[in-house]
């Protein structure tokens, strides 16, 4: 919105608001403030006309319509101004080529790796729309919309809800109590004010079609309304069912465009359920640095993959040097987001020191949660949620690395790990559930992976042994079982994106991986030059 828009909806809102009482409870009041803020939205804002090209200005579309006009009265006209259109297209098409390369170099100046990459992938478009060819569960393949709704529900109802582990949920280990305690008293206007601003614009809505756009332009009027919703859901503890609810979309990763298990889901939450997120999550992440193990550098600020990749090859390159042996193994959970056990979840959160209030706002957000599956705007049946951390939730991450810090606290309690430099010693490393083990022999690793699995099993996770790699350092032969199977041994593995290699593997292979990347990225984009 403009300013001058944003006033005036700023005012709408305010008239609306100042006429309308508080609901009598959390479901009625998020229903009531989204009715008006989208009634507003739609009154004061124009409907875009939708451009076929990223480059096309509304002068453009002017021109076109004038176009039209004349080819009707005076064709002479008309093939004038195709020359001119034609002139201005290619004016503005490299003038938008010209503007996305720059902010392309301003996000890689100031690090913003984020926006890079995501435009970039934009640009090369590998995002492909779903197939209406999907093949049901027997092979044959879905002859109507309603056949190919109810088969991504059937698909996406089995990915998200699995067996849950018999028996009471696993008592994590306790860790000290931190030195700052978690605050669980209820958001001041300046949290959700911060959460606001964070939310990332462009994102499509949830069920309640609420935009990031809409929730920033509201500005202090929404934001009062937004701040007595959100206080009364944290004083009932009862969540508004429009943020439980998900729409999910299914995109297209690779092979056969006609079977469901080649797409992942991506879900569309309430923004204004994001915004409730948000702010559990700001102060868990403060409290997660008290708490977290240093292995771990998944969905940590200041941390990334570039660093885990950079310690193990410190670490094989020293134990290279000084002639001793190492045997990785190179873990692979099966849908490890999908499968965490929720009682297991509270009990990790409990042992984490956090707050029963937050537990207990966290537990009425993931019970009677549920999923739409949505293809072209149509709507699957719902279906219920019973397992896993919430796809596409701000505090997911933080959630998911909490149980698996917990597995591996209890795995590697009493163990030093390998040694390396002067009395150091490293167990493992871990981006989120990307895990590499490492061991001083074949009978260490073997125990160590099975620990991992029989621990893994009680919180809901499950090790893929098909995707489980191990390699060794000297490139001798290693044998590490699981469940009584031999793990298959590579001479190289891909640990994070970089190519990881035993050491009689020479390093060309590396840089020809690098080359190869960069080679297949440049082609992708060879079409906008």
């Amino acid at each position: 919105m403009t300013p001058p828009s944003q006033q005036l909806f700023q005012i709408a809102l305010s008239n609306r608001f100042a006429a309308l009482a508080m609901g009598t409870n959390a479901d009625e009041e998020e229903k009531q403030m989204s009715d008006v803020v989208l009634e507003c939205a739609k009154s004061l804002c124009p409907v875009i006309r939708r451009r076929t090209q990223p480059w096309i200005t509304n002068e453009c579309l002017q021109h076109v319509d004038e176009r039209k006009q004349a080819k009707l009265v005076d064709f002479n006209r008309y093939r004038q101004l195709s020359q001119e259109l034609r002139r201005r297209m290619k004016m503005e098409r490299e003038a938008y080529w010209n503007r996305v390369a720059d902010e392309l170099e301003e996000a890689a100046g100031r690090n913003d790796y984020h926006m890079l990459y995501r435009t970039i992938t934009r640009l090369s478009g590998k995002t492909r729309a779903t197939d209406d060819n999907i093949r049901k569960a027997d092979g044959t393949f879905a002859r109507s919309a309603a056949e190919r709704l109810e088969r991504w529900k059937e698909f996406f109802s089995e990915l998200y809800n699995h067996e849950s582990p018999q028996g009471p949920p696993p008592e994590p280990l306790s860790i000290q109590t931190p030195r700052n305690a978690f605050f669980d008293g209820k958001p001041s206007t300046d949290e959700i004010r911060k959460a606001v601003r964070s939310l990332k614009n462009g994102k499509s809505p949830g069920v309640d079609n609420i935009t990031a756009e809409a929730m920033k332009a509201g500005g202090e009027v929404l934001l009062r309304r937004l701040h007595s919703l959100i206080s009364l859901v944290w004083q009932t503890e009862v969540i508004p069912a429009t943020w439980k609810r998900a729409l999910v979309v299914p995109i297209h990763e690779k092979g056969d465009s006609r079977e469901c298990k080649n797409y992942r889901g991506t879900s569309l939450l309430s923004i204004v359920g994001k915004v409730f997120m948000k702010i559990i999550q700001t102060r868990l992440q403060e409290h997660r640095e008290q708490t977290s193990r240093e292995e771990q550098a998944g969905f940590r600020p200041g941390r990334g993959c570039c660093d885990q990749i950079f310690v193990a090859r410190q670490l094989m390159e020293e134990r290279i040097r000084c002639g001793k042996r190492t045997v990785i193994v190179f873990i692979d959970f099966k849908s490890a987001f999908d499968c965490v056990h929720w009682p297991a979840l509270w009990k990790s959160l409990e042992a984490e020191h956090v707050p029963w209030k937050i537990v207990r706002l966290l537990q009425a957000t993931y019970n009677g949660s549920s999923s739409s599956v949505r293809i072209k705007n149509e709507l699957s049946e719902e279906f219920p949620i019973k397992t896993g951390v919430r796809q596409g939730d701000v505090i997911s991450p933080q959630l998911f690395n909490i149980v698996v810090d917990a597995i591996m606290k209890k795995v590697f309690d009493g163990r030093s790990g390998v040694q390396y430099g002067d009395n150091q010693f490293l167990t493992d490393l871990m981006f989120a559930d990307d895990s590499a083990i490492f061991a001083e022999t074949d009978t260490e690793a073997t125990d160590i992976i099975s620990s991992i699995a029989e621990v893994a099993e009680s919180y809901g996770l499950r090790i893929n042994g098909d995707k489980t790699k191990i390699m060794t350092t000297d490139g001798s032969e290693a044998k590490v079982y699981l469940e009584g199977v031999q793990l298959e041994q590579v001479q190289e593995f891909k640990y994070l994106g970089s190519l990881s290699e035993e050491k009689k593997v020479a390093a060309t292979a590396k840089v020809n991986s690098r080359i190869g990347k960069a080679s297949a990225a440049f082609a992708s984009l060879k079409w906008c030059v």
